[in-house]
């Protein structure tokens, strides 16, 4: 295997993405599956494959719902790609749970927390850079200890905030996606997926602002991303 992500012409990143954005999964799998065979990391090679938006292909198959595409690409993801954010600071998960595709934004959230619970360590770092404590002197990441679990803010490590200061579930609001919005807060509140225990507190009703009060009560806020 190649320790370098293989070089891909302008115009084959461009048919990718338009596979992943229209659910062509043949043809994404035709050619992805011999480059993410012979490098040494798929998920290099996955993160090379962009727009001038910082678009992946995660991005728009999250943001159509082909969750046949999102599965595929899943195994072949690590964390930093999966919180990969576009010019916007928008995630795959903030594209996925504003159009209101729950099946996507279940799988997605799965994943992510699958691999935090296998990869403490990336997760930890990645939570110091997406959610740092909200304190006077923030602990900086080289300055994490191991063993620390209070490193970085209580937030979900997939709960990252975009430019416009919201998360996933924030924009599942705003767009009336009460479905999503009803999972996310579940995970916030119940844990890892599987979790026996139940809401601590009622849903939100519909409006931006009860969403927002419910996400600072659940995590220290920063909008300084």
């Amino acid at each position: 295997m190649t320790d370098k992500a293989p070089a891909l012409t302008s115009d084959q990143i461009d048919e990718l993405l338009l596979s992943a954005r229209y659910g062509d999964l043949e043809d994404l799998e035709s050619t992805l599956a011999p480059l993410l065979s012979s490098a040494s990391s798929a998920s290099s090679v996955l993160a090379s494959i962009k727009n001038e938006s910082a678009n992946t292909l995660l991005h728009y198959a999250c943001a159509n719902g082909h969750l046949n595409v999102v599965t595929y690409l899943l195994p072949h993801s690590d964390l930093t790609l999966l919180l990969a954010q576009n010019e916007s600071g928008n995630t795959p998960l903030h594209w996925a749970a504003l159009n209101g595709h729950l099946d996507t934004v279940k799988a997605l959230v799965a994943h992510i927390e699958k691999l935090e619970a296998s990869h403490p360590q990336e997760a930890k770092k990645l939570n110091l850079i997406f959610h740092p404590k909200s304190s006077a002197q923030p602990e900086q990441p080289n300055e994490a200890h191991e063993g620390d679990e209070n490193d970085g803010s209580e937030r979900k490590l997939w709960d990252v905030r975009n430019s416009a200061g919201r998360g996933p579930m924030s924009e599942a609001q705003m767009r009336e996606q009460e479905a999503i919005v009803k999972f996310l807060l579940e995970r916030m509140i119940d844990g890892p997926e599987g979790s026996n225990l139940t809401p601590a507190e009622p849903l939100p009703s519909s409006n931006t602002t009860a969403t927002s009060e419910v996400e600072d009560k659940t995590q220290n806020l920063s909008l300084n991303n």
